[in-house]
């Protein structure tokens, strides 16, 4: 069952991540990243564009899903007055899932590193880039940015983090089509 395998997928990541990740939008676009790179727990083609870049509402459910079963731990903090932001720990429960099903995303532990040393931001740039590539809407990464910010002007200080997240999606064998090759 495939919401099985994203599950197990989304406890992996919490794990990765140190037992802890802020924000649905970090967890909608590393799993997107993981899902262009492969990552079998994770469907590129359940994401589709929405504001923050690829969403999917099957990963969304799965999330919601993990907490109600109490796999994980939501927490909603206040950021202003009229928003909030919500954090995802792994409960006892969850970290003994997460024993037992093992590493799925191990090959993937260093980039999972990388995505959270960076902003939300960044990574909402590089999962938009790496949509509008992978779906043919630009033709090279240059392109690709170029369309990126102008969908999302508010990420462009983070810029050189985003290139930064794809570049070390490229060393970690992420390949292209040879339609978007730079």
């Amino acid at each position: 069952m495939e919401s099985d395998t994203t599950l197990l997928g989304l406890i992996s990541l919490v794990r990765e991540a140190g037992g802890t990740i802020e924000t649905r939008i970090r967890i909608q676009k590393e799993a997107y990243l993981l899902a262009l790179q492969g990552a079998r727990n994770f469907r590129q083609r359940s994401f589709e564009y929405h504001h923050y870049g690829p969403f999917s509402r099957e990963l969304s459910d799965t999330l919601h899903l993990a907490v109600t079963v109490g796999l994980l731990e939501e927490q909603a903090m206040s950021v202003s007055d009229e928003a909030q932001k919500f954090v995802y720990q792994l409960t006892d429960k969850g970290k003994k899932a997460s024993d037992e099903i093992g590493e799925p995303l191990k090959q993937f532990n260093d980039f999972i590193k990388k995505m959270n040393s960076e902003h939300w931001r960044a990574l909402e740039l590089a999962s938009t880039v790496g949509f509008l590539e992978v779906e043919g809407k630009a033709k090279t990464r240059e392109e690709a940015v170029q369309m990126a910010l102008k969908l999302k002007p508010e990420t462009t200080p983070y810029v050189d983090n985003a290139l930064d997240v794809l570049a070390a999606m490229s060393q970690s064998g992420w390949v292209r089509s040879s339609v978007l090759q730079a």
